[in-house]
Formats: C-alpha cells, sequence, structure tokens
C-alpha cells in the first residue's frame, strides 16, 4: 500500500480515541456540521464508540478516514509522538498489535531483520541456506550485515557460524540489536 501523508496529529486526537494498554483504536464523535448535520449525526450514531479499522490481508488494520485508507499503527504513531517516519515496525510481528510500547521507529534494514522466517527455509534460521556448488555438492552459507557490508562464510566458515546462531547470539541478530541481517 502506498504510503500517504497523515493529517495533523490534533486532527487525528480529534478524529480517534487511543487506548495505550491495548492498542485500539477508536473512533469519537465527528462534530456536527451545520451544512453535513444530517450525515454527521448518521455517521455518529453508527460509528462513535466503535474500534476504526479492518483487518488486511498482510495483518494489519486499516482506518477508512475521509476516504482515505490509513493505516492504524501509522496514525497512533502520529499521535503520540506528532511524527512520520518512512517505516514503523511491531517488535512482535503480530501487524494488528498496535500497542505503543510494540511500536518503533525503523529501517528497513531492522524491518526485515525483524521479519518471519520465510516458508521455504530449510535451516530455520535467517540468513543461512544451503547452495549447490560447483562439483554439485550442497554448502552452507551464511550472510550477515554489520552496516559496513556483507560477511559471507564459505564451507567450513558457515558450519561454525550457524553452530554459534543457535546460540542465543542469533536473537541480537534477529532483533537488530545493532546488527541486522540481509537476507
Amino acid at each position: 500500500m502506498k504510503r500517504r501523508d497523515l493529517p495533523s496529529a490534533e486532527e487525528l486526537k480529534s478524529a480517534f480515541s487511543y487506548d495505550p494498554e491495548t492498542g485500539r483504536l477508536t473512533w469519537l464523535p465527528r462534530p456536527v456540521r451545520q451544512s453535513m448535520a444530517r450525515t454527521d449525526k448518521a455517521w455518529n450514531s453508527q460509528r462513535a464508540g466503535t474500534v476504526a479499522g479492518t483487518l488486511t490481508k498482510a495483518g494489519h488494520l486499516r482506518v477508512d478516514y475521509y476516504a482515505r485508507a490509513l493505516m492504524a499503527h501509522r496514525i497512533i504513531w502520529k499521535m503520540a509522538h506528532g511524527t512520520e517516519p518512512l517505516i514503523i515496525d511491531h517488535i512482535n510481528r503480530n501487524g494488528s498489535d498496535n500497542r505503543l510500547l510494540n511500536l518503533r521507529a525503523s529501517d528497513s534494514r531492522l524491518n526485515v531483520a525483524n521479519s518471519k522466517i520465510r516458508s521455504d527455509n530449510i535451516s530455520g534460521l535467517k540468513g543461512a541456506n544451503q547452495r549447490v556448488s560447483r562439483r554439485n555438492k550442497l554448502r552452507w552459507k551464511a550472510v550477515f550485515n554489520r552496516n559496513i557490508g556483507n560477511l559471507r562464510h564459505g564451507r567450513r566458515g558457515a558450519r561454525s557460524v550457524l553452530q554459534g546462531c543457535k546460540s542465543g547470539l542469533w536473537k541480537s541478530f534477529q532483533r537488530g540489536l545493532g546488527i541486522s541481517l540481509a537476507i
């Protein structure tokens, strides 16, 4: 979905109520405009106080606000911080969990590092895969990115990297704590 600039934080705060405990965004009653009194009253009777948003195929909540499709996590971030980062990452990978403590401003590397393991992954680890060598032998390859370039481990090195990855160290790579993973 194409990212659109959001309305101001004040306008969003006048349209939505946010509960930081549950991450739920609810509609507030709209002010009744004289020229649109009938429409605004009907909208208020149907929508005010209800949960805003519908679940998308990707698992995020989308809110239709004055004929504009906006993502709920972006609305929440702007209401809380007043800014619009390019990427907002759900720390626990649940796109419908919009509690503020689960959201963070991110870049594309951190967002990819925090993504789920691909369904066709046979190693069970991100950044580690098998490839066929020139001699038709399966070789493991591990690729990491430490913001200075990729480190590719060959035949012998990949095995030790994979063994180290299975320890608790791998979680720091996956969560992007200073080191992000290039897939």
